[in-house]
């Protein structure tokens, strides 16, 4: 979801249907790298239906073949947050990591560590 949300976003892809049209509008003007999950499903599900939408017109099936129900929407919500703080934890812990695993003369002052 995220790397699809992404790629639009680095395209610069906006969808606004006519208004005639019943496909609902979204503008990926965000980094959905750091967005919410709120943000991501809110411009995910628009993109869907477009993505979808330009398929059947090829003669081909649905892109994303899914619909997402409240609680399917609540878990992947869960994910989200459990990746997003996993990944924020390994970062602190990476950055932490280097620093103790300094060799000899490496990140000492000139002249300690040796």
């Amino acid at each position: 979801m995220v790397d699809t949300l992404e790629t639009a976003w680095e395209l610069g892809l906006r969808l606004a249907p006519r208004e005639d049209h019943r496909m609902p509008s979204a503008d990926v003007s965000f980094d959905p790298a750091a967005a919410d999950f709120r943000q991501l499903i809110d411009h995910w599900l628009p993109l869907t239906v477009a993505l979808n939408s330009l398929n059947h017109s090829m003669g081909q099936g649905d892109a994303y073949p899914f619909v997402l129900a409240p609680p399917a929407v609540d878990k992947l919500s869960l994910v989200h947050d459990i990746v997003r703080a996993t990944a924020d934890d390994d970062t602190g812990a990476r950055g932490t990591a280097a620093r103790n695993t300094a060799g000899p003369g490496e990140g000492a002052p000139s002249g300690e560590g040796v």
